[in-house]
């Protein structure tokens, strides 16, 4: 093969591949829109009321955005500290993608992300519909309980409005706004015919956006909160009400949210009040919140609900705890039927009952998963073949200088997407799609530029004539490409190209989507470097 002609296909593999990374990119990140939960378009039964509430009041406060530690400091939130020590005080651990509607949801439904037939991402309000299965709110209306909600209003097209006996929505997320909730909250309060109350707080979370936890601008917010949490606590009645205070995620330290992190999936659990009791408990999960909420109430359990009433918190009588068992045990029941009903499998009531519903389905689900990984593993292998055999028949000094001029790259990227960006390595740091791709292509489309002008200095393949420098640098590509490549070869065979109908390793997808940018912002480069390259040849060539 003639020079020129080399040249040529390089650039058509360098293009071709960068196609179909920036398609691939964009099916991945398209496919949190499209995956839809096994009950998706199937109608669950709900169950019965348990009619034997534990209170005369739940309010229910979900604090958006708020840090375990921010939580827990004393200085910055003291009411809350208060409260905690009267209270039954854990932790609650959440999954991804930790987003405040795909939190709320659970938090509401009590199924993971994966079950609830919510969104995985926080929808537009054009894009926005009701939660199509049951929830606490439903639930709560089967059981005639008057309910009042102040919230903002991107949860209005969400929430099924014909449960709510009255409703505040605010439009902002400043300090002024969660007040105007808090004062809806007391007026239901003193009213006294309102057995549920929920709360929505914004404005940690909107300040975690803006100015991140390290900010003082941080801990102004959630003292704001805590004055309004102290405000709201002195309306109620301890002895006879609950108050149940909790979070839908947290924030990393530069601000955002939605990844793998411990910090944004683990959030505050205070219960305090009537039917609680007090203590420091182990670690719970989000979707017991909303069966523990149900016992509280005396409403059925949502039909889709995966978590446990936590009764260790509970003071309930032995007739209390029989009936909340049953209706427990009757809605895992029709949930497994509804589940095989909807997936046409036929997983059996385990030997054990009820409680290992959830664990028996998981587990086939996992294996199912794995079958579906032995196939993808061999596919991804023979991309890997490839390269090494492409690798053999180019070895050479050339090559090792191209090998040398990847590793150069990606110690560029890497220093500059970590260090100079401040990103994690997950959806915490995916701001909207325009930043994650201006970050993802623009910074390694300047870090191979670099790495490339490095190599072509130092390797002396500028004097190799104006279409041999070119291919050196196009080779460059291919090899920064190939290596780049692995992370995505490696989600593929765990994950699969798309979310599809189970949930995938967060962090790994999160890898695979940006190698994919990074392939994109390489092959920019290329073209820039191979022009560069070539020109810089024919000027250093000997003239006639």
């Amino acid at each position: 093969m003639t020079p020129v002609r080399w040249l040529l296909l390089q650039v058509v593999v360098v293009i071709a591949v960068a196609a179909g990374a920036m398609m691939w990119a964009s099916a991945l990140m398209g496919s949190f829109d499209t995956y839809r939960s096994p009950f998706h378009g199937h109608s669950v039964a709900p169950g019965d009321p348990i009619d034997t509430p534990l209170t005369h009041h739940l309010v229910f406060v979900y604090v958006d955005g708020l840090r375990i530690d921010t939580a827990a400091n004393a200085q910055v939130m003291p009411y809350l500290n208060e409260l905690r020590a009267n209270a039954a005080s854990a932790i609650s651990r959440s999954r991804q993608p930790s987003y405040s509607i795909p939190g709320y949801t659970t938090m509401m439904s009590g199924a993971w992300p994966e079950f609830n037939d919510g969104p995985l991402l926080n929808p537009d309000a054009e894009h926005a519909v009701t939660w199509p299965q049951d929830n606490l709110f439903r639930a709560a209306k089967r059981a005639g309980l008057k309910i009042g909600l102040a919230d903002h209003y991107s949860s209005e097209k969400i929430i099924p409005q014909d449960t709510l006996a009255d409703h505040v929505y605010v439009h902002g997320e400043a300090d002024a706004d969660d007040r105007a909730v808090t004062e809806a909250a007391v007026r239901w309060l003193k009213d006294g015919s309102y057995p549920f109350i929920v709360v929505h707080y914004d404005q940690v979370d909107d300040t975690g956006h803006r100015f991140g936890p390290r900010s003082p601008k941080w801990n102004e917010a959630a003292h704001n909160v805590d004055v309004l949490l102290r405000e709201l606590g002195g309306a109620l009645n301890l002895s006879r009400d609950t108050i149940f205070i909790t979070s839908d995620h947290g924030h990393i330290d530069q601000g955002g949210h939605g990844g793998h992190e411990q910090i944004v999936r683990r959030e505050p659990w205070v219960l305090a009040g009537a039917g609680v009791k007090p203590g420091r408990y182990p670690d719970t999960r989000m979707i017991d919140i909303a069966p523990t909420m149900a016992a509280l109430l005396g409403a059925g359990i949502p039909a889709l609900s995966q978590g446990r009433v936590r009764f260790d918190m509970l003071q309930t009588t032995a007739e209390q705890k029989a009936a909340i068992d049953a209706a427990y045990a009757k809605q895992q029941t029709a949930w497994l039927a509804a589940y095989n009903g909807a997936t046409g499998e036929a997983i059996a009531m385990p030997a054990s009952g009820p409680d290992a519903i959830q664990a028996t389905v998981n587990k086939a689900r996992a294996e199912r998963a794995a079958s579906e990984r032995i196939s993808r593993i061999v596919i991804a292998l023979i991309p890997l073949v490839i390269i090494l055999i492409a690798a053999w028949f180019a070895r050479g000094t050339l090559l090792l200088w191209q090998v040398l001029g990847a590793l150069v790259y990606f110690a560029l990227f890497h220093a500059a997407y970590y260090l100079i960006e401040e990103r994690t390595y997950s959806l915490s740091s995916v701001l909207s799609a325009a930043d994650i791709l201006k970050v993802g292509i623009g910074t390694a489309a300047i870090a191979f530029a670099i790495a490339g002008a490095f190599i072509a200095w130092q390797s002396g393949w500028l004097k190799r004539g104006p279409v041999e420098a070119a291919s050196a640098a196009m080779g460059l590509a291919l090899t920064t490409i190939a290596l780049a490549a692995i992370p995505a070869l490696v989600g593929y065979a765990i994950n699969g190209p798309t979310i599809t109908w189970t949930m995938p390793d967060f962090a790994l997808l999160f890898f695979t989507f940006l190698t994919l940018l990074q392939i994109a912002g390489i092959a920019v480069a290329s073209s820039v470097i191979a022009t560069i390259s070539a020109l810089a040849a024919w000027r250093m060539a000997p003239k006639a």
